[in-house]
């Protein structure tokens, strides 16, 4: 499916998902796709995606950040048949 697998379960300390938020935030369009390698939507959206991301982590406050290539309605659907057991 093109997912990279390396990534899953990767946990990222809420300082540096932070941090990293706002580096995107103020990255221009043409700096997110040579530095990360984004195109079209993904790398115009992707300060607006950061903000987003950081202003759930404030209001959340985790202790680390979980990557999933799975994606987040599988994680939120794993997480809600975990308390049923």
């Amino acid at each position: 499916t093109g997912q990279n697998k390396g990534l899953q379960g990767y946990e990222i300390l809420l300082a540096d998902i932070i941090r990293f938020c706002k580096l995107i935030e103020e990255a221009s369009e043409e700096e997110i796709k040579q530095l990360y390698g984004l195109e079209g939507h993904r790398a115009k959206y992707a300060p607006l995606s950061a903000l987003a991301l950081r202003l759930l982590m404030h209001s959340l406050k985790p202790r680390v950040f979980i990557t999933s290539t799975a994606g987040v309605r599988d994680g939120l659907l794993k997480e809600f048949l975990g308390r049923r057991g």
